[in-house]
């Protein structure tokens, strides 16, 4: 079994022909953690509309120019947990980072146009996954769609239901952060019209911290296409988002996806990360139970950002052969016979 690990750099570095290293800055480009809250247009628009958000975002900016946005983050978890107005500013930065991603996407996409380096690596992985009668496993911190773009337009996979990711042998993805296409099952006291207004459902779910007005099932989740199904019974969706917190400490999915992704870590044979820097440590303390001198390929962006994630994976206990790239997820897919070397030796 093939184990792939996805994190931001792979979603960065998403379109070979327009690889990060570019002068031009692309402005729907997947941001990286420390780009979420930058001065972008569509993201002030979205910081008014969550305006919430805007009650923190001198030290949001602050914090992300000095690369410790996560550590900030985990501030404010801590302190929401006795201030009213905290818990409702997080609420409000889930779904800012929901809207976020949706518009880059969105825009990302429109230069893309499907062309993503996740549907070629599919492609490399699927001709050795049929031949070998392997499966597959895709594990991915990130929020986006682009892994489910890419298996619907290669494969055909459907993702209407949480149990299309993982009720299939062939490939199996686990999205352990949350997805913007994910949402918790939430009741709230709605006027009957404010059902079909989705800035009123927003709103009134971010006020609605910590009142029993609003209560959020935090072990329901559902997709989005579930959404007009559960305004008929009174009910609506908030974020599955997980805030980027230094430190993580349980998972954003749903339990039955952790416990399928725990049934299969005995049975990985190869693991593949592409753009994640191992700092997951709630994950990384679930790799023990890999069996001993599993082969691992790291590509990351630089190399500071592969050492960081063979270290971590070490540190976890992921022992074996080691191959690291240092020059991205592009340059990785344009020399597809580095791919091809470890999966079929």
């Amino acid at each position: 079994m093939l184990m792939i690990i996805l994190g931001a750099g792979a979603s960065y570095d998403s379109y070979a022909s327009r690889p990060p290293q570019s002068e031009t800055k692309e402005s729907h480009r997947p941001p990286l953690a420390d780009e979420l809250f930058e001065d972008r247009p569509k993201f002030n628009e979205l910081l008014e509309r969550f305006n919430k958000c805007q009650e923190i975002l001198p030290q949001l900016r602050e914090q992300s120019n000095k690369k410790a946005l996560e550590a900030y983050l985990e501030r404010l978890r801590e302190e929401a947990k006795t201030f009213l107005q905290g818990g409702q500013q997080l609420r409000a930065v889930q779904f800012y980072i929901q809207g976020a991603i949706e518009h880059c996407e969105s825009g990302w996409r429109a230069v893309h146009r499907g062309a993503t380096n996740h549907l070629a690596l599919l492609n490399r992985v699927e001709r050795w996954r049929a031949r070998q009668n392997e499966s597959v496993n895709i594990v991915t911190f990130n929020y986006d769609t682009l892994v489910e773009e890419a298996l619907r337009s290669y494969l055909g996979h459907t993702f209407q239901y949480l149990n299309d990711y993982v009720r299939r042998p062939d490939y199996k993805l686990f999205k352990l952060h949350g997805s913007v296409d994910w949402g918790h099952v939430t009741r709230c006291t709605l006027r009957d019209n404010d059902y079909n207004n989705l800035r009123a459902i927003q709103q009134h779910i971010i006020d609605g911290v910590n009142s029993n007005g609003t209560i959020i099932y935090p072990d329901h989740f559902e997709t989005k296409s579930a959404g007009e199904d559960l305004k008929k019974k009174g009910l609506v969706l908030s974020p599955a988002i997980a805030i980027p917190v230094k430190n993580k400490n349980s998972f954003e999915c749903p339990k039955d996806h952790v416990e399928a992704l725990k049934s299969d870590l005995p049975r990985v044979t190869k693991i593949l990360v592409i753009g994640w820097r191992a700092q997951e440590q709630h994950f990384s303390q679930e790799l023990k139970v890999l069996p001993k001198n599993i082969r691992t390929f790291v590509v990351g962006g630089n190399t500071a950002d592969v050492k960081q994630t063979v270290d971590g994976l070490i540190a976890a206990g992921t022992k074996g052969d080691y191959t690291e790239l240092k020059r991205g997820f592009s340059y990785f897919l344009e020399h597809d016979e580095m791919l091809d070397k470890f999966l079929y030796d």
